[in-house]
C-alpha cells in the first residue's frame, strides 16, 4: 500500500531545518466546510464554519464527497516584486492521496481492501486551480468512490449488525507545484495531512417526510426501492451532489426532504 509512502514522506519533511520543511506548509487544509445550503454541491473559500464530520449512507452505493478549504499561506506578491517578474507564490493544484482507515471495524476495512486495494488506498487527480498567495479556496474531493462505497455496504452486512454506524477516517495529502518551478521534482509540494471522520450507515439517511400522499407514502418503504440490497435505480432526492451524504433523501417522486 501506498500507506508507508505517504507518512515516510511526511516524517522526512517534519524534520527537515529547512527547505521541504518549509514548503510543507505552503499548502494546507484548513478545515472541512459545513455546507450553508442542504443539497448544495458547491464550497465557499469564506465558510469558517467547521463540518466535524460527516455521513454516508452506503445502503445506495453513491460516492462522498468532501468539501474542504485550502489555503495557500505564501506572502502575495506581484510579478514585480520579484527579480525574474514571476508571482513565486502562486500553487497549482496537481493532485491528492487518500488513506482510509477503520480502527473502530477493522475486518470492514480489510474486506474492502482485499476486494480491490484502490478502494482503501488511491490517488486522485485534480483539475489545475491555482491559488494565489494567501489565498483560500473551496474544494470538493471524492473520498470514497462508488465502488468502494458498495463495497462497504457488502462488508458492514458480513461483518456487523445493520443497525452498525461504523466510523471511516479519511486522511488526505493535496499536492501541487509552485508557479516558476517546473523541472522535474522542483517545487511540489505536500500539504500536511488532514483526517477526516465519517459515519457509514444503512439506511440511516433514508425518509419517507417528504411524501405527502397516501400513494406516495405507500411506495416510500426501502423494501419497495431495493435501497437495502443495494439493486436501487430509482433516483433520489436530497443529499449532497447527488449522492446519499449529510442530509435525508428520499425517492425522486416524494421531493426533497430537506427543502420541505
Amino acid at each position: 500500500m501506498k500507506t508507508s509512502r505517504m507518512w515516510m514522506g511526511l516524517s522526512v519533511a517534519a524534520v527537515m531545518a529547512t527547505g521541504c520543511a518549509s514548503e510543507q506548509e505552503s499548502l494546507i487544509v484548513l478545515h472541512a466546510a459545513r455546507w450553508d445550503t442542504p443539497g448544495e454541491c458547491l464550497v465557499d473559500g469564506a465558510n469558517d464554519t467547521a463540518l466535524t464530520n460527516g455521513v454516508l449512507d452506503v445502503a445506495f452505493g453513491t460516492s462522498y464527497e468532501m468539501p474542504v478549504v485550502l489555503l495557500n499561506q505564501l506572502q502575495g506578491q506581484t510579478a514585480m516584486m520579484t527579480n525574474n517578474q514571476v508571482d513565486n507564490s502562486e500553487l497549482q493544484l496537481t493532485g491528492a492521496d487518500v488513506v482510509l482507515s477503520m480502527p473502530q471495524a477493522p475486518e470492514v476495512l480489510e474486506r474492502v481492501a482485499a476486494q480491490n486495494e484502490s478502494n482503501v488506498d488511491f490517488s486522485v487527480d485534480l483539475s489545475t486551480i491555482s491559488l494565489g498567495g494567501e489565498e483560500r479556496q473551496g474544494f470538493l474531493i471524492p473520498i470514497v468512490s462508488q465502488p468502494a462505497s458498495e463495497a462497504f455496504a457488502d462488508a458492514i452486512r458480513a461483518e456487523l449488525s445493520p443497525e452498525s454506524r461504523p466510523t471511516l477516517v479519511a486522511t488526505t495529502v493535496f499536492r501541487a507545484r509552485r508557479t516558476g518551478n517546473r523541472v522535474g521534482k522542483v517545487g511540489e509540494i505536500e500539504s500536511r495531512a488532514f483526517s477526516f471522520p465519517l459515519e457509514l450507515c444503512l439506511g440511516c439517511l433514508y425518509t419517507c417526510s417528504s411524501c405527502a400522499d397516501d400513494a406516495r407514502l405507500d411506495q416510500c418503504g426501502m423494501d419497495r426501492i431495493g435501497a437495502v440490497d443495494g439493486t436501487s435505480t430509482v433516483a433520489l432526492a436530497g443529499g449532497v451532489c447527488g449522492n446519499a451524504q449529510d442530509f435525508g433523501v428520499a425517492p425522486g417522486y416524494c421531493g426533497d426532504p430537506n427543502t420541505m
